[in-house]
């Protein structure tokens, strides 16, 4: 037993079985007959039991924060196909997107402001070829 690693001896029955095995067989061939070994209960130090509870700690610990970077690193991945997403998306709009286009829209908001019951704004022209300027009106009207 004394070839198992402190944290295996304590964390893994199956290893600590075998080697059991394993010294009983060896045992047997000086003709002493083994029939039965009970382990009931391993006792370590206080100091060791606890430096390897901190050490299975701190591996849990750095799985887990090699597991956010992983996360993060696939959000960023996201993020940057978002990104190029919307970059392309705007490319392509701004080749479509004309002045005519554009009052076109704003006389399509424009009516649907003048059409909505909540409305309570004021739209007053801005002149030459610009959008109309749309100002908030006084509360109940």
């Amino acid at each position: 037993m004394g070839k198992l690693a402190l944290d295996q001896l304590y964390s893994n029955e199956e290893s600590l079985h075998q080697m059991i095995i394993k010294t009983v067989a060896e045992i047997e061939t000086n003709y002493i007959i083994i029939e039965d070994v009970i382990l009931r209960q391993i006792m370590l130090p206080k100091q060791v039991e606890t430096a390897i509870e901190t050490k299975i700690e701190q591996k849990q610990l750095a799985e887990a924060y090699k597991y956010r970077i992983d996360r993060e690193a696939q959000e960023a991945t996201r993020k940057k196909i978002e990104a190029d997403g919307i970059s392309e998306y705007n490319v392509k709009i701004h080749k479509s997107l004309t002045p005519d286009i554009l009052k076109w829209k704003g006389i399509q908001a424009t009516q649907a402001l003048a059409e909505s019951p909540n409305a309570k704004i004021v739209v007053i022209g801005n002149g030459g070829n610009q959008l109309p300027i749309i100002l908030g009106g006084p509360a109940g009207q």
